[in-house]
């Protein structure tokens, strides 16, 4: 009676040992799937970045009726830096410039919320101009005074740029709002 109750333990560990085992192969897999879906978003999203504090690309005009085919959706997140003061009240605006042409610029504002604070990941869906191959954006702060902060520099970390269906990363590590009008990064 004892050794059938010990075989049956036996059987259920056993048994639960290889239900763990598949559980953690399927884990496996499924990570494996998502990094495969992220190498193939997009070919950009590993090259090198250069920045530049300077005026857009000269050769770029504005996106109009001429040059432009049509309009693209695009979904822009915005990672602030999770350091003290990092946060601004300011309006961010952002810029397209891309292989044909080059946007207007596109204040980012969820209405009723406290948009770019501390640590924060805020989310914007926008529809541009085809700007063509997107090769850089500008982002820029327009420094409102706050009554408690002098200056309200926003301390950027990376934007997210969904665009034809590519996810761009765009990494800014930078503050902006310091020294100049706005703050430029662009795909090598």
């Amino acid at each position: 009676m004892a050794a059938g109750i010990l075989l049956v333990l036996l059987i259920a560990t056993l048994m639960n040992g290889v239900f763990l085992l598949q559980q953690v192969d399927q884990q496996v897999d499924q990570q494996a799937d998502q990094q495969r879906k992220a190498d193939q978003l997009s070919p950009h999203s590993k090259e090198q970045v250069s920045t530049s504090q300077h005026s857009p690309t000269p050769d770029k005009g504005p996106c109009n009726n001429e040059n432009n085919i049509g309009f693209e959706y695009v979904r822009v997140c915005t990672q602030t830096a999770d350091e003290f003061l990092a946060g601004t009240g300011g309006d961010i605006a952002i810029q397209f410039i891309g292989s044909w042409c080059m946007s207007l610029d596109y204040n980012l504002d969820t209405e009723n919320k406290n948009d770019f604070e501390r640590g924060n990941k805020d989310c914007f869906d926008l529809t541009i101009p085809d700007v063509g191959d997107l090769n850089e954006i500008q982002m820029s702060n327009d420094k409102k005074e706050s009554k408690y902060v002098s200056g309200n520099i926003w301390k950027l970390d990376n934007v997210t740029v969904r665009y034809k269906n590519n996810l761009i990363r765009f990494d800014f590590h930078t503050e902006i709002g310091k020294n100049d009008l706005f703050y430029s990064i662009f795909l090598l």
